[in-house]
């Protein structure tokens, strides 16, 4: 498993160290790219931080010597999405959609990964 993947992983559901002493037994929140909307509303869990909510992984990045050396990284912004148990974020579908600002964002969270390069500027060290 490359580190992109690893960083981007949540495949809680079949992830024995994703379960947890809640029904259901695994859990989105204890993934490393953490998910807590995969959890159901309706679930039980010893404490509120397991339970469903409006948390989790936002972006990834990562870097390496090569791409440090020339002031990049490589980036990701959204909540993981590549498994058949972690599907997209979606506004449209999220329960906590009218409780949670996101004037101007996006419905669906799928940005492909993009390699940033910063720029030199007035600032430098």
């Amino acid at each position: 498993m490359s580190m992109w993947a690893l960083m981007r992983s949540n495949d809680f559901k079949n992830d024995p160290l994703s379960v947890c002493n809640c029904t259901p037994s695994h859990n989105g929140e204890n993934a490393i790219a953490a998910r807590s909307d995969l959890n159901p509303a309706g679930g039980r869990y010893p404490w509120g931080a397991l339970g469903h909510r409006n948390h989790g992984a936002t972006d990834t990045k990562i870097t390496s010597w090569e791409l440090a050396r020339d002031l990049m990284f490589l980036g990701e912004s959204g909540p993981p999405h590549y498994s058949d148990s972690c599907p997209p974020f979606s506004w449209s579908t999220a329960d906590f959609a009218a409780t949670t600002p996101h004037v101007g964002l996006p419905d669906k969270w799928t940005f492909p990964p993009v390699v940033h390069r910063w720029a030199w500027g007035m600032n430098q060290f």
